[in-house]
């Protein structure tokens, strides 16, 4: 097993956040909150951008948004960046009861590990699962906030050889002894694999050490193509870093 750790993946996070900063109104007229958020270190979850040899940057996606209790904070502004600002209704804050949360990302997230994921050319990964714990007090939110990530990212690179045409993948599974249940990656139109051209899955999985490993590539025209890990030998998946 080959393991390659990026300049800029340590994928561990802070986001710096300044407490509703101020309030403005929207297009609608509601007075809405505004929290400033910044990735440190440029290592979380949302999506990468660079290459191989310069290494990952991790900035914010469009449609970002995270939870903290009933409330949803969403990018409004920083997209494609380390830094950005994050919107929530006032009528929303207000309704947040003083207490602990564990906040989400994704705001989907629920502490349930997505089994079905959507691959993304672009992006490479997408709302990849982190978690933070945030006290509310007065309906004040934190100036900062730590999100930690949930698990590591497994890195397929793939080269069809032999292939009279393109092999277009519309899936690929990774199954295990220890994953409960086994975790796919989908493509609506397909994933294209040219010959001699690698391609690259990025597939989020929980971190541990698996065994009996097997990864299972399904293609439009109804082809399975399936390679399992020897027996005796263990995958190693470590959390904030890619495999």
């Amino acid at each position: 097993m080959k393991k390659i750790l990026y300049v800029a993946v340590s994928l561990s996070a802070v986001l710096a956040l300044s407490s509703c900063t101020r309030e403005m109104l929207d297009q609608e007229g509601e007075d809405i909150v505004t929290i400033s958020a910044i990735i440190e270190d440029s290592a979380t979850k949302t999506s990468l951008s660079g290459n191989d040899t310069e290494g990952y940057d991790v900035v914010w996606t469009t449609g970002d948004s995270f939870k903290i209790g009933n409330a949803t904070f969403t990018l409004s502004e920083g997209a494609g960046t380390r830094s950005g600002k994050f919107t929530c209704s006032a009528t929303q804050l207000k309704k947040l009861q003083n207490g602990t949360f564990t906040v989400y990302y994704p705001s989907t997230y629920d502490g349930t590990w997505p089994a079905a994921q959507n691959y993304n050319e672009d992006g490479l990964f997408t709302n990849y699962p982190m978690k933070a714990s945030v006290t509310v007090s007065d309906l004040q939110v934190p100036e900062s906030i730590t999100f930690k990530n949930e698990g590591g990212i497994l890195r397929l690179t793939v080269e069809a050889t032999d292939q009279p045409e393109p092999v277009i993948v519309n899936s690929v599974t990774v199954s295990a002894s220890e994953l409960d249940e086994s975790i796919s990656l989908y493509s609506g139109n397909g994933m294209t694999i040219d010959e001699g051209v690698a391609k690259d899955f990025y597939i989020a999985v929980p971190s541990g050490e698996y065994t009996g490993t097997t990864i299972t590539f399904n293609t439009l025209d109804g082809k399975v193509f399936k390679k399992s890990m020897k027996a005796g030998n263990s995958l190693v998946v470590e959390r904030s870093a890619i495999t």
